[in-house]
């Protein structure tokens, strides 16, 4: 008998976990040890005490059919084993599955309640999509990898891991909306408080920047746990994952992107909006009285502006002015006057100023000439059409101005003051004195308006902004910057390397206020040749309805169209005879330049045919196809049709090969549009 040998059971270290925030919260679940550790029950002498004895060979045969009856037996035992916990890890995932949908679907129910500024709703949702993410999450962690290698689950490892990231990085969403809606309540609580009430301006706008910095911290954690969220969801990639997970992923980190994209703009606009309003020192911002019946490229002819001072959130004093009376005063200005424009003036003045359609610009060269001619630095600037003094009327109530005999009103409010300045007061010293009287009666109905009026107020000017009616521009560069992101800054948009672009540009030069008689047709049409490469045609139809009565009558434009940087144009024609044609570049894009006249009861066109400088990389998965068209501000009467066509080897239907033309949109431009059109192999 040889030495005896003794050999100690172990209980095996933990496995590690798979590397992702879930096992950061939640235990490893493991199976226990069919027996306790033998060194902690039995003397180590006692322990497998086995006898090594030295046998007599046994037959090849004998040793083989062992082997074989141990494999057989394990392969059975195997098998059975995999088979059980292939029913209950298949549960599991069904599960899994459904916790997953539900606290998205919670999620974005409380999504569409805080839209709606349903905040009590918003936060229950938010809290039930806080729950079931993290329940699904513990979910996750059950699966254990060694239980998924024997139940050979449907579940890879990609899926797995992406899965738990996924529904961790909706976890800090639902905790963000929490956060969201507990910052909101307070806000909410005091507009309900002071409908009705007396209150005035100053004291509510005093209010409202207190409740805003105590909400700085859940503002601050709102920005943290979406950010946290867009960090996940960026670790993710959709290669390799079947289409329908890939196309979760991409709208979940779209929508995740969108919300922590809300949450900053939230952020820095309770950290800037108190001193934006005066609440530290007093600020000065232009409002722009532009006139669209005589288009500009920022919305309207420049007639007058008004000077207002704000502080600690109250309209402190305000001055209204002709431009062409400051314009008098700086006839011997420095700035060079843009070439067409030389068509109308001599000199560079105010009332011009707002030539280049990207606001931001166009307000640096405002604000220049206005300090010029003995204005001031200004801290920002607001463009405003008609159209948003109408709305306000339809609250406030009526204009009496007796000393005019005019009474204006909603309806009459464009008409009567075009008729006054333009015909009656023609020639006068001073023939906007109407809107400089008409003012301050303007500004103390808005001051005096209480709660509910200026909730109103509030969402009609929100409807403006939308559609362009109103542009906003702040010297404080944070500010500016979410300006731009709210689509509100007048901003000629970024387009990608692979991505179209369209804006008109119109610019009424000596047609008096012609432009509101003008409606527009264009027409696109993007042809996508087999090989990606991509021909735009584009047609502009303008018809004057007009007369050729003062101050309607012939209208001359000068006409800007801005496409995708390196475009080639390959053909034009319609534009005036004997006019030239400006190819140029500005704001990143090619800017092709004309003038365009059109009679009273004519109609005139312009056709463009141009090849974008890059081509799509199209697969049988599908690519997207963007066009990117802006609205130009003030222009109203404007109906867009957008079509895609294909060359012969692609489709815009994955289901349907024969689709080769699609009407991607058709209607009237009343805001910027982004429009997608998916293309494949054939």
């Amino acid at each position: 008998m040889g030495a005896l040998k003794h050999y100690y059971l172990k209980r095996k270290s933990r496995s590690s976990a798979v590397n992702s925030e879930a096992f950061k919260h939640d235990p490893e679940v493991i199976m226990p040890p069919l027996f306790p550790a033998v060194d902690t029950i039995w003397p180590k002498s006692d322990v497998l005490n086995m006898d090594f004895r030295v046998v007599p060979p046994q037959s090849k045969l004998l040793t083989g059919l062992l082997r074989w009856g141990l494999l057989i037996v394990l392969s059975v035992l195997l098998y059975f084993t995999g088979a059980a916990l292939r029913a209950n890890n298949q549960n599991l995932k069904d599960s899994i599955l459904l916790k997953g949908e539900t606290a998205t679907n919670n999620l974005q129910n409380a999504a569409s309640s805080l839209i709606e500024f349903d905040l009590a709703n918003a936060q229950k949702n938010f809290r039930l999509a806080e729950r079931n993410f993290n329940a699904t999450l513990k979910s996750f962690a059950l699966l254990g990898q060694g239980n998924l290698l024997l139940a050979g689950l449907p579940f890879n490892y990609s899926e797995l891991e992406q899965g738990q990231i996924l529904m961790s990085s909706g976890r800090h969403l639902a905790t963000a909306g929490i956060k969201m809606t507990q910052a909101l309540e307070p806000l909410a609580t005091y507009g309900d408080s002071i409908k009705g009430g007396d209150k005035e301006l100053a004291d509510i706008s005093a209010d409202i920047v207190k409740i805003i910095q105590d909400s700085s911290k859940l503002i601050d954690g709102v920005v943290k746990e979406t950010s946290i969220a867009n960090n996940l969801l960026a670790d993710i990639s959709i290669a390799g994952l079947s289409a329908n997970h890939a196309e979760k992923i991409t709208d979940a980190k779209t929508k995740a992107a969108a919300f922590y994209q809300l949450a900053e703009m939230i952020d820095v606009m309770s950290d800037r909006l108190p001193a934006a309003i005066g609440f530290n020192n007093p600020k000065y911002y232009l409002i722009l009285n532009q006139n669209p019946n005589e288009a500009r490229p920022t919305g309207g002819f420049l007639g007058s502006y008004v000077l207002v001072k704000l502080y600690k959130g109250k309209v402190e004093k305000f001055y209204v002015d002709d431009i062409h009376r400051i314009d008098g005063q700086n006839r011997n200005n420095d700035m060079e006057l843009p070439t067409p424009l030389r068509a109308v003036t001599t000199y560079y003045g105010m009332r011009d100023a707002n030539w280049e359609p990207n606001f931001a610009t166009s307000v640096k060269t405002i604000q220049k000439l206005y300090e010029q001619a003995g204005g001031g630095t200004v801290d920002g600037m607001l463009a405003v059409n008609p159209e948003v003094v109408s709305d306000i009327l339809t609250v406030v109530g009526n204009l009496s101005m007796p000393e005019y005999g005019l009474e204006l009103t909603p309806n009459n409010l464009a008409m009567s003051v075009q008729k006054n300045i333009e015909v009656d007061n023609r020639g006068a010293y001073s023939p906007k004195q109407l809107l400089i009287d008409a003012a301050p009666v303007l500004i103390n109905k808005l001051i005096s308006s209480n709660q509910e009026e200026l909730s109103l107020i509030g969402q009609k000017l929100i409807k403006r902004l939308t559609v362009k009616d109103i542009l906003v521009y702040f010297s404080d560069p944070e500010l500016e910057r979410i300006a731009n992101l709210l689509n509100w800054g007048g901003e000629i948009k970024k387009a990608g390397s692979s991505e179209d672009y369209l804006m008109i540009s119109e610019a009424n030069l000596g047609g008096n206020k012609s432009s509101a008689s003008l409606s527009r047709e264009v027409l696109h049409r993007a042809t996508i040749a087999s090989d990606g490469a991509v021909n735009d045609a584009l047609k502009i139809t303008f018809r004057h309805q007009g007369s050729s009565k003062f101050p309607d009558g012939t209208n001359k434009n000068y006409m800007r169209v801005y496409l995708p940087n390196g475009s080639r144009v390959e053909h034009i024609s319609g534009y005036d005879e004997g006019t030239q044609i400006v190819t140029d570049t500005a704001f990143g894009k090619t800017v092709i330049g004309f003038w365009l006249t059109t009679e009273p009861g004519a109609s005139s066109s312009v056709s463009l045919e141009y090849t974008l400088p890059f081509k799509l990389d199209i697969d049988k998965a599908g690519t997207d196809y963007k066009l990117i068209v802006q609205k130009q501000p003030g222009v109203y009467k404007n109906t867009v049709k957008h079509t895609v066509e294909t060359g012969r080897d692609l489709t815009l239907d994955m289901n349907t090969e024969s689709v080769s033309s699609k009407d991607v949109f058709a209607g009237t431009l009343l805001k910027d549009e982004t429009l997608l059109t998916k293309v494949y192999k054939r």
